[in-house]
């Protein structure tokens, strides 16, 4: 039986790994919510999963329709 504590530098990349969206479908594919519509001219997002989200992001739309998260891929369509 072995009793050794586990590497801390593989363990996080396990993690990190496991938690890490596929390199085979982009972002927006991997988002399954639906659009989401403000009337705002900017939007946060923050992953939606609370702890296991991603860092709060700020998108102006200026001139755009529309804006995609560059992380989760959320999309966000002005009114």
């Amino acid at each position: 039986m072995d009793l050794r504590w586990p590497d801390p530098f593989s363990v996080m990349r396990d993690l990190l790994e496991m938690s890490a969206p596929s390199a085979a479908a982009p972002a927006s594919d991997q988002n399954s919510a639906q659009p989401i519509e403000t009337s705002a001219k900017t939007v946060a997002c923050n992953g939606g999963g609370g702890a296991l989200g991603h860092p709060v992001t700020y998108y102006t739309f200026g001139d755009k329709p529309q804006i995609d998260c560059r992380y989760c891929g959320q999309v966000f369509v002005k009114k």
